[in-house]
């Protein structure tokens, strides 16, 4: 009995080693990857797309004038959102004030990262953070703060080279450089992503539906109708398929 009791402590030592995210070994990183993807992450995921039904629920489209590309509708000034960009999530709450699904999507991103990315020499070993940062990215995004999410955004691509939501994450960056007007980078990024061949069709409308925002926002008539009708090609969203062919509508109405 004794020996096993031995045993049995030696293992539990040993798996508790094994999966420390200190440590980059097969082990570790299925280990931390399966429980950053079903506990943590799952829940930060139900609480973000709380939010976005939230969004869905109150936004309110005005069909007598030019629609926005993506609907969307941010309420605070430029002022009030530069004072909440450099507010923390602890912050607010130490203000008591009220944490939206999107404050709790970014505690959970954060909590994974915390407890279970496997950072070696600059390089990512957990498959499951590149969600983990895009997810707080993301949440940063719909509470507009936009450089936060940049730098979400970033990590990813600075650090997992083979993540397979790269593109998903140069498109979310390309969003937030324009709400900052910085279409020009938004633009330059996102038509580097174009050039790859092998991008799926749902990849490459995004890719256009942002081109034409970016463009928009730079006050490029042509060029937004242009990016619009090539998103309209493919068809892969049928929400935002609907709302880019309308918006196109109206431009071309405006064109006479």
């Amino acid at each position: 009995m004794g020996s096993k009791k031995h045993i049995g402590y030696f293992l539990t030592v040993f798996f508790i080693a094994a999966c420390s995210p200190k440590r980059d070994g097969i082990i570790s990183r299925t280990y931390n990857a399966i429980t950053a993807k079903y506990n943590i992450l799952y829940n930060g995921n139900i609480a973000f797309q709380q939010g976005l039904d939230e969004l869905s629920d109150g936004y309110q489209d005005n069909f007598w004038e030019q629609l926005e590309i993506e609907a969307l509708q941010f309420k605070e000034t430029s002022t009030q959102l530069s004072q909440f960009t450099n507010n923390t999530i602890d912050q607010r709450k130490s203000e008591n004030k009220k944490l939206g699904p999107f404050d709790r999507a970014e505690e959970k991103a954060v909590k994974a990262i915390q407890l279970h990315s496997i950072n070696v020499d600059g390089r990512e070993r957990n498959s499951q953070m590149d969600e983990a940062y895009l997810l707080l990215g993301k949440s940063r995004y719909y509470t507009q703060r936009f450089s936060p999410a940049i730098d979400a955004f970033n990590y990813i691509l600075s650090t997992d080279p083979k993540a397979s939501l790269r593109d998903e994450t140069k498109i979310w960056r390309a969003k937030a450089n324009i709400r900052m007007n910085n279409e020009a980078l938004a633009i330059e990024t996102l038509s580097l992503v174009l050039k790859d061949p092998k991008i799926s069709n749902e990849t490459r409308e995004k890719v256009h539906t942002t081109l034409a925002m970016a463009f928009q926002k730079a006050g490029n008539t042509q060029e937004t109708i242009r990016q619009l009708s090539l998103a309209t090609a493919k068809l892969t969203n049928s929400e935002q398929s609907a709302r880019n062919l309308f918006v196109l509508g109206q431009m071309y109405a405006a064109e006479n």
